[in-house]
């Protein structure tokens, strides 16, 4: 049966054009299928790593519930025991 499928096989590979032709589609379609997979993980994980490189791994955040912001309180927070470092940030809702 194998030297059956062979036989077929290989008799419309050097034969036929459009085989190779289908074959290339089809390896092409492949590459482009990993390469795109490839390029949104690269971008995926660059995203990731700027965002922890200005932000960090938080592990607490003070939010204020509604109004202005006491920010004395980033001193006090900073002069806490086991605190490595404490960073502002400002966010507004856009107008």
């Amino acid at each position: 049966m194998r030297v059956l499928f062979e036989w077929i096989s290989f008799r419309h590979l050097f034969r036929e054009r459009r085989a190779w032709l289908t074959l290339i589609g089809v390896a092409l379609g492949i590459s482009v299928f990993i390469s795109i997979r490839i390029a949104n993980q690269s971008v995926l994980s660059a995203y990731r790593h700027s965002v922890n490189a200005v932000a960090g791994n938080t592990t607490l955040e003070v939010v204020g519930r509604a109004g202005p912001f006491d920010e004395t309180i980033i001193a006090e927070i900073r002069e806490t025991p086991n605190v490595r470092s404490v960073a502002p940030i400002i966010q507004a809702p856009s107008p």
